[in-house]
């Protein structure tokens, strides 16, 4: 619109106010409407629109990169964790001898019911020899009086050869929880103890085991 002077009654000029003043030079573009500057408009609620879309194409993308990474680093994990396991157990990389099929004399198959028999009668005979009644053994030079809680059945091992292993959880005389694994040798009903060692505190680690020819050695838990 144009700039009109106005007279009223007194005939003295009226000038348009600023409102009239700014209607009358703003360009005609419809309401929530924005141009790109060629004439063309784009309606501001299809902009807002494809914000978000062109967001979540974003998300989406950052997402599956994540999973990939995750997928790439977890067989590592895996082997690490085989490589080095919380408990022994029996491999296959060392067969016994004596040739492709069974033969006489074989080695008697032990079930995990005689090796959790076989540890816990070898702790309560060790218990009953002390004065205290308590299960005894070395820590660090310290000598842990501890009290049997449970066998972990799930742990229990026949490695071959005659060796087995078991792990239990104890608890000592001063408060604590310790897990301690057992090597034995033997036929049921008369296993025997040749290794004894405190695997974890309070559920805590002190080391994992890896199987080297056939012998099982501590490694640290880092």
């Amino acid at each position: 619109m144009g700039i009109k002077r106005l007279r009223n009654s007194s005939s003295k000029i009226q000038y348009p106010s600023y409102e009239q003043f700014d209607a009358a030079a703003r360009p005609a573009v419809a309401p929530y409407q924005l141009s790109d500057g060629s004439g063309n408009h784009r309606n501001t609620q299809l902009l807002t629109d494809e914000s978000k879309n062109g967001g979540i194409h974003i998300m989406i993308s950052r997402l599956i990169m994540a999973v990939a990474v995750a997928l790439f680093f977890t067989p590592a994990a895996v082997v690490c964790a085989q490589e080095h396991p919380e408990h022994p157990k029996k491999t296959t990389e060392h067969p016994k001898k004596g040739g492709e099929h069974p033969k006489g004399g074989e080695e008697k198959q032990v079930s995990t019911a005689d090796i959790s028999a076989g540890i816990k009668k070898n702790i309560d005979a060790e218990s009953k020899k002390s004065s205290d009644g308590k299960f005894h053994t070395k820590y660090e030079g310290q000598d842990l009086a501890l009290d049997l809680i449970k066998v972990h059945d799930d742990r229990l091992q026949d490695l071959g050869g005659g060796k087995y292993f078991a792990c239990v959880d104890m608890k000592g005389t001063n408060g604590k929880t310790y897990d301690i694994d057992f090597f034995l040798t033997g036929e049921p009903g008369k296993m025997k103890v040749t290794e004894t060692s405190v695997h974890k505190i309070d559920g805590k680690p002190l080391y994992n085991w890896k199987e080297e020819n056939g012998t099982w050695h501590k490694v640290s838990t880092g």
